[in-house]
């Protein structure tokens, strides 16, 4: 398998991903907003604060990541290898490839949400 991100560990909604092939990280976007009036309600909150794009090898037993986790929201954290990231964000695009050796690739954009 891919061996380029070694060290990198990737976790979604407290699941380890499998192993990273390739990732890109593009903060930006609009402001945050309020949304509400009282106290409470006035949390700011954003759908568009930057994206997250993943390539990750898997087999279909070990995917951490498949088809249901489309438009879930949850916590994205990036450890390892000098690499502190953790936000919140949902899972905007998934595309799975044919296996090879009942190895499969898995491809999905995150967008970054704050509320």
């Amino acid at each position: 398998m891919a061996g380029y991100c070694t060290g990198v560990i990737v976790t979604w909604r407290g699941t380890p991903i499998g192993e990273v092939a390739e990732y890109h990280v593009a903060v930006g976007g609009s402001l945050p907003q309020s949304r509400g009036s009282t106290a409470a309600g006035n949390t700011p909150w954003s759908m568009d604060l930057g994206t997250v794009e993943l390539s990750t090898f898997s087999t279909a037993t070990t995917a951490a990541i498949n088809v249901s986790e489309y438009g879930m929201k949850g916590l994205l954290a990036f450890t390892g290898s000098g690499i502190a990231l953790t936000t919140k964000a949902i899972c905007q695009t998934l595309d799975i490839s044919a296996k090879v050796n009942d190895v499969y690739r898995f491809k999905s954009v995150f967008r970054i949400v704050k509320e």
